[in-house]
């Protein structure tokens, strides 16, 4: 919903759909995984998903601020 969106302000709704497709998989798959190790090396979950939690908003920023 949000590739749509940023694809539909610049013109290319239906690329920016198959990105947001493509990075929302890459996401939770790769996040997944990461999240895992984490929480393995710090020996519970919260701390994993606390540093997930702010890359992913930290990320989301920088990426519409990019897109703007």
């Amino acid at each position: 919903l949000c590739g749509a969106a940023l694809g539909a302000a610049h013109g290319a709704l239906i690329g920016g759909a198959a990105a947001g497709a493509i990075g929302a998989l890459a996401g939770t798959f790769g996040g997944y995984a990461v999240r895992m190790r984490l929480a393995r090396a710090f020996g519970r979950d919260l701390p994993a998903a606390l540093l997930e939690d702010a890359f992913t908003i930290i990320a989301s920023v920088l990426i519409v601020w990019a897109a703007a």
